[in-house]
């Protein structure tokens, strides 16, 4: 897609990473061009009723599910994001690489970088967006304008 013309601040290739803590999308923004290039989603972890809920004996109920983020899927998404941005960023596709997501996952992610890719990172910012245009994503990450 054609960015509009007060988005069009990326003279280099630019890669916006997308996520939240269960889907993750990859543009590249370069010149007047932003363009998807790929998409994936951690699906979700079929249990029983037995094996997804435990009993709280301090309030004497149950809840479903398992904690939030705290398993080793989403450290494997996360790795999975990394991964995904390496192969990018090595293959030439991008000069510098933003990530637009929760702080948590940013972290996450980082920590599976390796430090020639890490070195092309340009801004974090900790917004989910994946229920948001794209472009909003552009106008979180380019320059502000005085």
């Amino acid at each position: 897609m054609q960015l509009p013309r007060e988005l069009q601040h990326f003279p280099e290739p630019a890669l916006l990473v997308l996520a939240d803590s269960q889907r993750a999308q990859f543009w590249l923004a370069h010149g007047d061009q932003f363009n998807e290039l790929e998409r994936f989603s951690l699906l979700p972890e079929l249990k029983s009723d037995r094996e997804a809920s435990f009993i709280n004996t301090d309030h004497g109920g149950s809840r479903s599910g398992p904690e939030p983020h705290h398993d080793d899927r989403f450290s494997h998404f996360c790795k999975m994001i990394a991964e995904k941005t390496s192969t990018l960023v090595r293959d030439g596709q991008a000069d510098v690489f933003h990530l637009v997501m929760p702080l948590e996952v940013a972290n996450e992610v980082k920590k599976h970088l390796a430090d020639d890719v890490a070195a092309k990172l340009g801004k974090t910012v900790d917004l989910d967006l994946m229920k948001d245009s794209p472009l909003e994503a552009v106008k979180r990450v380019i320059p502000k304008i005085p």
